[in-house]
């Protein structure tokens, strides 16, 4: 597990931050779920916002593939969840209900945001790796 110097290396520090950042604010969340009177499904998903927020800050490869596994899941979810029936924007009591052209240019930033992050997961792979072994005291003598 090679750590890179210069933009390659930027580009990767760069991304797992913007993602552990967004995966906190996904547990915060889950936190107000919580909070709400759903608490299985607000502690269920703090645990796994949590986890996976840490887990790519210390770049572990399983919670590398489990962050492609919810970017690619994104890719195909939200564009149906926003434009189609299954939205539930016509039962959302927004008054004016926003335009068609901004939804959709809302979903393509989005596509292209998931896009970037799923490239950059994939291209720099072989930077994560399994958890450090810490030898303990017993292992060392």
């Amino acid at each position: 597990m090679s750590i890179q110097t210069g933009w390659a290396g930027l580009t990767l520090r760069g991304m797992t931050w913007f993602l552990s950042t967004l995966y906190m604010a996904f547990a915060l969340l889950f936190i107000r779920a919580a909070f709400h009177g759903h608490v299985a499904f607000g502690l269920g998903g703090l645990i796994f916002w949590v986890s996976l927020a840490t887990g790519l800050g210390l770049r572990l490869k399983v919670c590398r593939v489990v962050a492609l596994g919810t970017h690619f899941s994104l890719m195909l979810v939200i564009p149906f969840a926003v434009l189609g029936k299954w939205g539930g924007l016509d039962s959302m009591p927004m008054n004016p209900q926003p335009p068609l052209w901004l939804m959709c240019v809302c979903v393509v930033a989005i596509g292209i945001v998931n896009c970037l992050i799923i490239f950059t997961l994939y291209k720099r792979k072989n930077e994560f790796g399994p958890p450090p072994h810490h030898p303990t005291s017993s292992e060392s003598a």
